[in-house]
């Protein structure tokens, strides 16, 4: 797997807790690739940021609507400047 920046990351967190009935935090992790450890930096990240939201009754994470923004922010920056590969930056 190429060498993911910070940005990549939490677009990655947020698509995966995108679903309307929300996603635990397993499901996250996997759908993010990355450690408990790593996961744990991130939704602390992302809940200090009003990016995702914990519901505690049902114990389940949800991509607030400011996340979805994001995302969408995300989605029209890399339409205008493609993410990189390191093969891109060698030649």
């Amino acid at each position: 797997m190429k060498n993911r920046t910070h940005h990549d990351i939490v677009a990655k967190v947020l698509e995966a807790a995108k679903g309307t009935d929300g996603t635990t935090k397993t499901r996250i992790m996997y759908g993010a690739y990355l450690s408990s450890n790593q996961l744990k930096e991130y939704m602390a990240y992302c809940q200090g940021h009003g990016l995702v939201s914990y519901d505690a009754r049902k114990r389940v994470y949800r991509t607030t609507v400011k996340g979805i923004k994001l995302l969408e922010l995300f989605s029209k920056m890399y339409e205008i400047v493609p993410p990189y590969t390191i093969e891109e930056i060698s030649q």
